[in-house]
């Protein structure tokens, strides 16, 4: 059953991704990785915010915790993407070590 399905899906991504291309649409690949990529716009958005408001505003406070939380958030998916192209480089290797 997991296999028809895998394959009905993938045959579904293929049929996307083709009608993406023939329309000059945009991929789902690239439509999924597009929340990923507004972390780093935030951290400079709530940097430049968090330089702009004084010290004694009421907010500062909570855009510094904004600010460490996006920052967080950012490292924690930096460091899973880095974890994640080290162990499909080492299937790779593995595969081709057992050729």
């Amino acid at each position: 059953y997991q296999r028809r399905v895998r394959a009905l899906f993938f045959d579904m991504l293929q049929a996307c991704n083709q009608r993406a291309e023939s329309s000059g649409c945009i991929r789902l690949a690239s439509l999924l990785i597009t929340p990923v990529q507004r972390i780093p716009r935030y951290v400079l958005l709530l940097s430049d915010l968090l330089n702009k408001t004084p010290p004694d505003h009421p907010d500062h406070e909570l855009l510094q915790k904004s600010l460490d939380f996006m920052q967080e958030l950012g490292d924690y998916l930096d460091q899973n993407f880095k974890n994640k192209k080290n162990d499909e480089r080492m299937l790779e290797l593995g595969k081709k070590g057992a050729m």
